[in-house]
């Protein structure tokens, strides 16, 4: 879950305490608490629920102590809930983190990979190159200054392809 769909439940959840619709509010915290797969806040819930289910009997009678207790429980809803917030958007963040940790793995691993396809077609670039430079057919095909340059262009491949070799080791 991100931060975004975070906001929008514990939004949804303050709505309803606000509205002192907390049988709604527990049941969507519940759900949001679940999702978390957290024990220790399950187990508050847990707690305050039962706590509030006790009380609301005693508040519809409409007793003084009775609007203290609720008073105290709706408190203590919002303070879970900030928690479970925090909870929420910790795992987030570390799932995220662990998200980019494994793309970077992965973009790492094939640019090492596409940088040793790359060596080894240029190398057999290079080996095709020299065969055909030092065999009699090129002889007849090109002129000197072409052998020439070819054999300028095979020095300085060879000359990439050390630096290469030596910046993938």
């Amino acid at each position: 879950m991100d931060t975004y769909l975070i906001d929008k439940q514990c939004k949804i959840i303050q709505t309803l305490i606000g509205d002192a619709n907390l049988d709604e509010a527990f049941l969507v915290l519940g759900d949001f608490v679940e999702k978390l797969k957290d024990n220790e806040m399950s187990d508050q819930l847990t707690l305050l629920k039962s706590r509030f289910s006790r009380e609301k009997d005693k508040f519809l009678l409409g007793t003084k102590r009775a609007e203290e207790d609720m008073n105290e429980i709706t408190k203590s809803l919002i303070d879970l809930l900030g928690k479970v917030k925090r909870l929420a958007v910790e795992n987030a963040n570390l799932s995220a983190v662990t998200k980019l940790e494994e793309l970077t793995k992965r973009g790492n691993e094939s640019v090492s990979t596409l940088d040793e396809v790359s060596l080894l077609m240029a190398e057999s670039r290079l080996l095709e190159i020299e065969i055909f430079y030092h065999s009699p057919v090129s002889r007849m095909a090109m002129n000197e200054e072409q052998s020439r340059q070819m054999g300028h262009h095979i020095q300085r491949f060879k000359e990439i392809l050390a630096r290469l070799r030596k910046n993938n080791s």
